[in-house]
């Protein structure tokens, strides 16, 4: 508590007041008492994105900083270039220094998909999970190694194969044949599908949506909304969490025509609006996020601001219409208050949190 945990903190503070080289600063220190510690790792290496260092230095540094000699050390690194978006840097690391191994493979598969490498990734999934058939691996590798699979297959072919049908564990596999039986009908309207299988693979549904956005294959996620249209909210959120926010807004759009924008969608709405200044216009979208889902707190904080922006914007035109003679007053104190309000409650992480690349909207880079 009085060596690495409380230096992370300060660096995290650092960097949401967007001081950047204070808080690759503070992460270093922590770092330099426990090496490993993921948190302060992907920090630092935020903070050094931040300040346009190349990922390829960045990568250079962590390797410094954690020398990959061992699974755990090798993890820790890439772990942390793919929590900042570096995912060609993750491609282009030395095989001999960084093999094929259960801690990395989710990574090194995803940035493979992520920067359209789809031949590679095929090779690299079928080296995986053919070791990991061999050496019975838990089943919840085999489950991320075999989504994995479905949509480099999807991207690749257009469908699932066989032999991953084969391969996949049951749950997951009952999934996809479900979605290989929709397709191959072409179902498009929601009623022609059998309600109960459809509730029964929701949850897999939704989180093969978000996966196949997460690394940047829009095939499957538009083949399944189409399949499915019920699901639009999910890829509308989860291009909007990604980054892609031209892409979501036209989803808004259409769930906002349809009725049918859950709060999720409606925080989302009024973040959109709010980050463009119009804050009054954002105020009725959160009000309709809280209005569906009363313990929103983000909404509830995002509704605070607004408020209080519209009244540092009332009350310094009030304070633009006084003489010369009461530039001093109450009226610019309570100013100074809500600028401090507005200053702290901005600093909380109430607004959705995106990377540099993400923000940048870079982030296939």
């Amino acid at each position: 508590m009085n060596t690495f945990r409380p230096l992370y903190r300060l660096g995290l503070i650092s960097e949401r007041l967007e001081l950047q080289e204070d808080a690759a600063r503070f992460y270093h220190r922590a770092l330099q008492h426990h090496s490993l510690y993921r948190p302060a790792l992907q920090g630092i290496a935020s903070a050094f994105q931040r300040l346009a260092v190349p990922d390829e230095e960045i990568a250079g540094l962590l390797i410094q900083l954690v020398p990959p000699t061992n699974a755990a050390q090798r993890a820790a690194i890439i772990d942390s270039l793919f929590e900042i978006n570096a995912n060609e840097t993750i491609t282009n690391l030395s095989r001999d220094t960084f093999p094929l191994e259960l801690e990395t493979a989710n990574w090194m598969i995803s940035s493979l998909l992520i920067t359209s490498k789809l031949e590679d990734a095929y090779t690299t999934i079928r080296q995986m999970t053919s070791l990991a058939t061999q050496d019975n691996h838990d089943l919840e590798y085999l489950k991320k190694w075999a989504t994995l699979w479905a949509i480099c297959s999807w991207a690749l072919f257009g469908e699932f194969h066989n032999d991953l049908l084969t391969y996949a564990p049951d749950e997951l596999r009952f999934g996809l044949q479900y979605i290989q039986k929709c397709h191959q009908q072409q179902k498009v309207d929601p009623a022609e599908a059998e309600v109960d299988s459809l509730t029964l693979h929701s949850s897999f549904i939704s989180d093969l949506i978000e996966q196949s956005v997460k690394l940047h294959q829009p095939a499957l996620s538009e083949a399944l909304i189409k399949l499915f249209p019920p699901f639009r909210s999910e890829l509308a959120a989860a291009l909007y969490k990604e980054g892609n926010r031209n892409a979501a807004g036209e989803h808004f759009i259409r769930l906002v025509s349809d009725q049918a924008a859950d709060a999720k969608v409606l925080f989302y709405i009024g973040e959109m609006v709010f980050d463009k200044g119009h804050y009054t216009e954002a105020s009725e979208w959160f009000q309709q996020a809280l209005e569906q889902m009363p313990e929103h707190e983000a909404a509830r904080v995002g509704l605070a601001l607004c408020y209080l922006q519209q009244a540092k914007l009332s009350m310094e035109e009030a304070l633009n219409s006084l003489d010369a003679a009461n530039v001093h007053g109450p009226l610019q104190t309570d100013i100074g208050a809500i600028h401090k309000s507005i200053f702290l409650l901005n600093r909380t992480p109430w607004h959705t949190q995106w990377s540099f690349r993400q923000s940048e909207g870079r982030t296939a880079k």
